[in-house]
């Protein structure tokens, strides 16, 4: 029994810890017709022109300055979700020598009409340093003319709860106590007869 509280206090140690926070960006994004029939995001930049930049930050992205370009910020096609792509990297951000990045794994919900846009889904988050960490995703945009001149992405980082690895460490301990406990019992049962 010693050895398994060895073994899993060792696994915990060198696990790397989960991402927590979010991550707030806004640009303007070109569209492949106008708002209300627009199926995909054509092309991604600044309100200034440049690229997207991030708007406010929580948690571990707190050291990303308020107003940071994004190093790029990739188009995708978002409706018929059917069509949505998966699993890519949509945008990735470097401050210092430390990257961040965000991969969409899936679009789960999709509203537009022709003044406004509300995307979703589930992704996941890369912090140098930082295990990946399942996050949630919106991008929003409003508009009065069929077009979206300004958007605003949003990623919130889901990290799995540590409490659920102790208890399952709990778990385990609690399985190799019954097994070692009926061990003994078994042998005193033989030794009695």
């Amino acid at each position: 029994m010693f050895v398994g509280v060895v073994i899993f206090c060792f696994c915990q140690k060198n696990q790397a810890q989960s991402i927590n926070g979010s991550i707030s960006i806004n640009g303007v994004a070109a569209l492949n017709a106008p708002l209300g029939s627009a199926t995909m995001f054509t092309n991604i930049y600044g309100n200034v022109g440049s690229d997207p930049t991030v708007l406010a930050t929580t948690g571990n992205y707190t050291s990303v300055p308020n107003l940071t370009p994004t190093l790029t910020f990739d188009t995708f096609v978002f409706n018929p979700m059917a069509s949505a792509p998966t699993d890519f990297q949509l945008w990735t951000i470097t401050t210092g020598s430390t990257e961040f990045s965000f991969d969409v794994t899936k679009e789960t919900y999709i509203s537009e009409n022709s003044e406004f846009i509300d995307i979703a889904g589930t992704g996941t988050a890369y912090i140098d340093g930082f295990s990946p960490t399942p996050a949630t995703w919106t991008i929003t945009g409003t508009s009065t003319d069929g077009e979206l001149p300004t958007f605003s992405f949003y990623a919130t980082a889901v990290p799995e709860p540590s409490s659920l690895m102790l208890l399952g460490g709990l778990v385990s301990l609690y399985c190799l106590f019954t097994c070692f406990r009926a061990a003994m019992l078994k042998r005193k049962i033989l030794s009695d007869c």
